[in-house]
């Protein structure tokens, strides 16, 4: 093995032996490459070797994909430049980031379009240049974790609230590199290598020749992330988004931008039953609202545990609730033009409540970005106290395994 690449664990180095599942593995190496050359030493050396690579980038996942079973521990967290920006035929701005960037990171780089660019090519500082001028721009995608890395979200096709109106991740991506487990690289663009059918030939970099027969399952007409995304024609990118590593360890990726929307405001509303939330959704859902975002539920057992920790943990004092126990809780995000166009949006949400059986009064109206970042943090806390109340638990009764899922089922089955 390249030991100046591959290390032996240390002691120090244990929170590399978890994420935010909360499940502990072990592994006997450590590596943090700093370039795609290293990558594709290290896993070359690992498939020579004979060694299991487990690929980490934030830890901030809750499936245990980050968490290592033996073997040598890849860690992406020093891949984290952006390389460079161009335009798609669509004239959407496209940002070429290494899979170790984080999320939050990169939103607050958007935002001030402020980039480290003396690195760039000089038609990425052009396009930078007039993306400097333009209309403020934002990547979409948005998880509950913005410390999130992108070749984490890329490889769980990571959704979050905004999912709604946008989709996931897989939506928003234009090309990735991918390096191989014996160290050859692919470089994909979206709409450039396609399956004939159910079938898909690829060429490395290195000149290697793949033939990949595709799933041949038809996916779910819902959100799923249960197995390889597959279908006839399909883009090669998007065999590999959602793949969790399984077929190669993404080293860049380009993400595309969408202009930010004139106005978003968040309504939180709150129902005494759970059965006038169910009903409020089907509503909200049928009408079509064309400027909804996100439409969230967060349920009694949850609005209790919030209540609690608000109650007894300092690092909740500033979480808003009600001032009475409710049922059932739906946070909605509406984009609009106008502040005018928004009013009659959230009239209609309030006038949905009655005719469920709630109370327009009962609802919370953000429209500053202060505001909706305390809708927010209500919305990131739940599963925050989640993970504490594990921690606490497991206190007693260390074997403890959080068990969290996901759940996606169309309106006429619901209960």
């Amino acid at each position: 093995m390249p030991q100046d690449l591959i290390r032996p664990m240390t002691s120090d180095q244990a929170d590399y032996l978890r994420d935010e599942s909360r499940l502990i593995g072990q592994a006997e190496w450590i590596a943090f490459p700093e370039t795609e050359q290293q990558l594709r030493e290290i896993l070359a050396s690992c498939r020579r070797s004979g060694r299991p690579v487990t690929i980490q980038g934030a830890r901030t996942g809750i499936a245990a994909a980050a968490v290592p079973a033996g073997g040598v521990v890849l860690s992406l967290t020093r891949l984290n430049r952006v390389r460079g920006m161009k335009q798609n035929a669509d004239g959407r701005y496209v940002l070429c980031a290494e899979s170790g960037v984080i999320l939050s990171r990169l939103r607050k780089q958007i935002e001030d379009r402020h980039f480290a660019v003396s690195d760039w090519d000089e038609p990425s500082r052009q396009i930078f240049e007039q993306f400097r001028r333009d209309r403020t721009q934002i990547f979409t995608p948005d998880p509950t974790e913005a410390t999130a890395s992108l070749g984490g979200m890329v490889a769980c096709n990571a959704s979050g609230a905004r999912s709604y109106r946008y989709g996931p991740v897989r939506r928003h991506i234009q090309g990735l590199r991918v390096i191989l487990a014996d160290g050859q690289t692919l470089d994909l663009q979206r709409g450039r290598e396609k399956a004939a059918g159910r079938t898909l030939n690829l060429t490395t970099e290195q000149g290697g020749q793949l033939r990949i027969d595709l799933p041949t399952y038809a996916l779910p007409q819902v959100k799923s992330a249960a197995g390889y995304y597959a279908a006839d024609d399909m883009d090669a990118v998007d065999l590999f988004i959602g793949s969790d590593g399984t077929l190669g360890v993404v080293s860049q990726i380009e993400l595309v931008l969408q202009p930010l929307p004139d106005q978003i405001w968040g309504v939180t509303c709150f129902f005494g039953e759970e059965e006038q939330a169910w009903q409020f959704t089907e509503q909200v859902r049928a009408a079509g609202e064309t400027g909804l975002l996100a439409l969230e539920y967060f349920d009694r057992q949850a609005l209790a545990l919030l209540a609690r920790y608000k109650a007894g943990h300092p690092a909740f004092a500033r979480l808003e609730l009600p001032q009475r126990p409710f049922g059932a809780a739906i946070y909605c995000e509406l984009q609009g033009e106008r502040e005018d166009q928004l009013l009659e949006a959230v009239a209609r949400l309030g006038r949905q409540m009655e005719h469920a059986g709630a109370s327009p009064e009962d609802s919370w109206v953000a429209r500053t970005a202060f505001d909706r970042d305390q809708l927010l943090f209500f919305r990131h806390a739940a599963p925050e106290c989640v993970n504490l109340e594990i921690d606490r638990n497991r206190q007693r009764e260390p074997s403890l395994t959080k068990l969290g899922t996901d759940m996606s089922v169309p309106n006429d089955k619901l209960p």
